[in-house]
């Protein structure tokens, strides 16, 4: 009779002979040397970094790009034209950094500079205005929330006598941005020149930038009531702010010059 063989090994993986230690334990496997675990750290430690660097990199180069344009963006933020040279680099810089990085922003800057060049230009306007309008979009195509861009869109429309779109650019301009001071004086322009066709929910809306607008250049909106004959519209639609009501109402009973400015971009 044969001899018995070895015992049956716990279920899983057999152990070769060869792997066994003394008493047939299973010899346990030397553990990864500390040298290459730091080697394996290390290069896991360059290829992350190498990923995070290589998308820095458009980021900073755009930022870099952007810099000789942004003192006439600046200029046009605050209501000033900038000369054609200064158009010309916001212009450049801005074509330069989407090279790298077509952040919406940017894409948004080339839409305003556009407008601007429409509303200061007599020949070629109807060129620039669609120009604009398309670089406008591309912003507004990656940033949907910004009360910015759907403000300059609304412009567009309406210097293109498309008061349905600049109706619903301007409603979206004040859901995305309910309260904007920057925005309240074209806003508020936007909705007298284009009262007719606002719906209940913008006219609503309206209210509250009417009583930013008449709160923060009183002067200015009182000559842009006038001048758009939209006074008891106004009125009505401040209901809800007396103060600002009644402050209209003394204003409007006041003899002054008016503005002109309504329908146009600070």
């Amino acid at each position: 009779m044969s001899a018995p063989g070895p015992a049956a090994s716990a279920p899983g993986r057999a152990t070769a002979p060869e792997d066994r230690g003394r008493g047939g334990r299973p010899r346990r496997r030397p553990a990864l040397p500390r040298s290459r675990r730091s080697l394996v750290a290390t290069l896991f430690a360059a290829l992350l970094g190498g990923a995070l660097l290589a998308g820095a990199v458009p980021r900073l180069v755009a930022a870099f790009h952007l810099l000789p344009g942004d003192p006439g963006m600046a200029l046009l933020d605050s209501g000033q034209l900038p000369s054609p040279q200064a158009y010309q680099r916001i212009v450049a810089s801005r074509r330069a950094a989407a090279a790298w990085l077509a952040a919406p922003s940017t894409l948004s800057d080339l839409g305003v500079a556009s407008l601007s060049l429409a509303q200061a230009s007599t020949e070629g306007r109807a060129t620039l205005l669609d120009l604009a309008e398309r670089q406008l979009q591309a912003g507004l195509a990656g940033a949907p929330l910004d009360p910015h861009a759907w403000t300059y869109l609304a412009f567009i429309h309406t210097a293109t006598g498309d008061h349905r779109r600049a109706a619903q650019a301007l409603h979206l301009a004040l859901r995305t941005g309910p309260y904007e001071p920057d925005l309240a004086l074209p806003r508020a322009a936007l909705g007298l020149t284009n009262w007719p066709w606002l719906g209940p929910d913008t006219r609503a809306r309206l209210g509250a930038e009417f009583a930013h607008a008449l709160r923060l250049a009183p002067d200015r909106f009182t000559a842009d009531v006038l001048d758009s004959g939209r006074g008891p519209e106004v009125r009505a639609a401040l209901a809800a702010a007396p103060p600002e009501q009644r402050e209209l109402d003394r204003r409007l009973d006041e003899p002054r010059p008016r503005s002109g400015s309504v329908g146009t971009m600070p």
